[in-house]
């Protein structure tokens, strides 16, 4: 099972591949708990665990964002081709950028 850097880095990579110039990524993973009483007893407990991924990408001065919750190989494949075509759609923005290195 990959780690999250890897998951991240992987996009990056998979981006750069079909085109991206630049790109930034975010990873969010959450765990959820619900618990349920009824008559002050506990009546159900559930839990849930998900991992979600956002790549934007930058073509020259147009850029565009897509998201998964599907992490595998294939699945962010996909995702870098779509918000690559996504972004070559795009009107150029010159004021969408990356943050500073320097920052």
């Amino acid at each position: 099972m990959k780690n999250n850097l890897d998951i991240v880095c992987l996009a990056l990579e998979k981006a750069k591949n079909v085109g991206a110039e630049r790109a930034d990524c975010v990873m969010f993973e959450t765990t959820d708990v619900n618990m349920t009483q009824r008559l002050s007893k506990p009546e159900g407990l559930e839990r849930s665990e998900s991992k979600a991924l956002g790549l934007r990408v930058f073509i020259g001065d147009q850029q565009a964002i897509a998201s998964s919750t599907d992490v595998s190989d294939a699945a962010l494949a996909e995702l870098a081709e779509r918000v690559v075509a996504m972004a070559r759609a795009t009107p150029p923005d010159p004021d969408s950028t990356l943050a500073s290195e320097s920052f």
